[in-house]
């Protein structure tokens, strides 16, 4: 079983793979068999000359042949033709194709291996050849410390900025300002110096209360003298920034059983407007056990105005949710005077998930204010009595972004769920499902909505934060996706500043499934889905593994990116539910005008299954089940 990847926030998808024709449970391959299995697939026709050399030099040693030697060098030559050829020259594919041999080289080079040669090897053929071997190796070797040290045609020259104002070393956001520049306008620091800087200090969260295992992703905040962050499991500890040293902690008593994802990202912080006093600075956090939390930003007591005890139930209105199935991953943001917020929800267990209403909650007293429920945008209060928001509907689980003077906030949407199954969505969901969506602040009330993937049968959710830019006088908005593709909107209307064009994708997926015919793409910016994957990039620590990734390649469907999962064969879904670019967002200079972009470069093995099928839980990849 090979472990695809999973994002933070979501549980690990596998992908159940096999050889057309064959039954996945039994998809071993025969090691006598894989050589050619390749070469019928379409594959690369070096595999079956290799395999036929080893054979060969294999029954050579056996005989004690020194030709053995020289058809080892030989192997090792054509090696190193085929990594250059086939891979451009670059250095992770060399892995595969060349580590191995070489060490199994050395060992030929050995006096051992001579001894064992016996007589006939030592003769001046023997020495000629084993001079041969020793040259390829050096060749091989020689090739890769030149590619190690040839110059990075991307280094960018930077200068330093000017001074900035009083304050301006605060950052205040999880991206810094509402809008998610990620920028912070600090000199001090500069490449010339970079390379010099110590850890001034280091402090520890500890583990959780049950002691599990969980992981630290809180961009902090810095305000003042204090940092703040927060821990996995949602308690919240403010840090002088100066020394490190806690100047107070607070213990959510997040209930842990069952909660699939133990992740915390960020915090949020308002200055209530002319309070003062206990509470009048406040820092907010989302818990996974789905409350809202209030504390005094001084002290971290609870602020006992916000709802009950500091404290505000997020599964009101929410019906019946599993245990574990909605919780919040992502900080909110506070608006206007409104503490929006989104939620988790467990991808891909059923068509009747808890809802993906977006809600926001009065700053000062934790009353709801509004809500924005995907299924039914009309509404925007509280469910009556004995009814819920709308199950199955969108999400939203990444950090928002927010725009004071327009009063608007702006959303990241996720998918309808299950992710790989839209038979039975809704026309609202489809209208919001993996979009951005822009809620007027104070009521709730739906601006725009632009939709980065139509009918998303590829978890494509929008994970990355909106980033808000002036754009030759214009407000913007960029919203980076999963798909490597970055749109650029008007943030007031969401018409596209930057051509965004409609081209068309395959649509002949799975019986019965109504696949969109075309899907929008940015031509005006790079593409960050990575390099198409192609059979020479199929990578595996030894040659062996490299041979079963480049035949479960061959034998996968792979039409780019946008190919439909399908039933009966497994198919490649470039990029992956990972990215591309996915909550991490991008970073933009607004003075340089640079945006810097972290992307991922992951495909995953796909295939439906439809109800009632067994896995077996020794194949490779991922699956997805169909909707009954």
């Amino acid at each position: 079983m090979t472990k695809l990847g999973g994002r933070h926030g979501e549980p690990d998808i596998f992908a159940l793979g096999h050889l057309a024709g064959a039954d996945p449970a039994a998809a071993e391959l025969d090691p006598v068999r894989e050589d050619a299995v390749v070469v019928l697939l379409s594959g690369s026709p070096y595999y079956i000359l290799a395999g036929l050399l080893l054979c060969s030099i294999a029954i050579c040693i056996a005989l004690r042949r020194w030709i053995a030697i020289g058809l080892y060098a030989a192997y090792i030559g054509m090696t190193v033709l085929w990594w250059l050829w086939e891979s451009g020259a670059e250095f992770w594919p060399f892995i595969p194709r060349l580590a191995l041999p070489l060490l199994l080289g050395l060992w030929m080079l050995t006096p051992v291996f001579r001894r064992s040669m016996g007589k006939k090897a030592a003769l001046p053929h023997g020495r000629m050849l084993w001079s041969l071997l020793i040259s390829t190796m050096m060749l091989a070797i020689g090739a890769l410390y030149w590619l190690d040290r040839a110059p990075d045609a991307r280094t960018t020259q930077w200068t330093a900025l000017a001074e900035p104002a009083a304050g301006a070393g605060d950052w205040q956001h999880y991206g810094n300002d509402l809008g998610g520049s990620r920028f912070s306008p600090l000199a001090q620091i500069t490449p010339e110096n970079a390379g010099a800087l110590k850890i001034a200090w280091t402090f520890r969260t500890g583990p959780a209360p049950d002691g599990k295992p969980v992981t630290f992703e809180a961009n902090p905040l810095k305000i003042g003298d204090l940092v703040y962050i927060c821990t996995g499991y949602n308690d919240v500890i403010a840090l002088d920034a100066e020394t490190g040293k806690q100047v107070w902690r607070f213990s959510a008593k997040a209930r842990l059983d069952s909660v699939p994802a133990r992740h915390c990202r960020g915090v949020a912080h308002a200055q209530l407007p002319d309070a003062h006093g206990t509470c009048a600075s406040r820092i907010f956090t989302a818990t996974v056990d789905a409350r809202l939390i209030a504390l005094d930003s001084l002290s971290g007591r609870p602020c006992e105005g916000f709802g009950k005890a500091g404290q505000v139930n997020l599964l009101e209105g929410m019906g019946e949710v599993i245990k574990g199935y909605y919780l919040v991953t992502s900080p909110p943001i506070v608006v206007r005077g409104n503490v929006v917020l989104g939620g988790w929800v467990t991808d891909g267990q059923s068509t009747g998930e808890p809802p993906g209403v977006i809600r926001a909650f009065d700053a000062a007293t934790g009353a709801l204010v509004w809500a924005f429920d995907p299924g039914n945008p009309m509404s925007t209060g509280m469910p009556k009595a004995g009814e819920s928001y709308t199950r199955g509907t969108p999400n939203s689980w990444a950090p928002m972004s927010g725009d004071e003077a327009l009063g608007t906030v702006y959303i990241p949407m996720g998918n309808a769920t299950p992710d790989y199954g839209g038979m039975h969505r809704t026309v609202n969901d489809d209208r919001f499902a993996s979009s951005v969506v822009a809620l007027n602040a104070e009521t709730g009330q739906l601006r725009w909505t632009f939709q980065t993937t139509h009918h998303d049968l590829w978890d494509y959710d929008v994970g990355s934060q909106p980033v808000l830019i002036e754009m030759r006088g214009t407000p913007a908005l960029v919203q980076p996706t999963k798909r490597g593709q970055i749109f650029v909107l008007d943030r007031r209307t969401g018409r596209p500043l930057l051509p965004i064009v409609e081209r068309k994708v395959p649509t002949d997926g799975v019986p019965g499934e109504r696949l969109a015919s075309t899907q929008p793409f940015s031509p005006a910016l790079p593409d960050f889905a990575g390099p198409r994957p192609t059979e020479a990039r199929m990578w595996g620590l030894t040659p062996f593994d490299q041979l079963i990734c480049r035949i479960m390649f061959r034998a996968a469907r792979f039409d780019g990116t946008l190919t439909p999962i399908g039933l009966d064969r497994p198919t490649i879904t470039w990029p992956g539910y990972i990215g591309g670019i996915d909550w991490g967002s991008v970073a933009i200079d607004p003075t340089r005008r640079i945006m810097i972009v972290n992307n991922n470069q992951i495909s995953n093995y796909n295939r439906h299954f439809r109800p009632g099928r067994t896995h077996s839980r020794s194949s490779r990849g991922s699956f997805g089940i169909l909707p009954s």
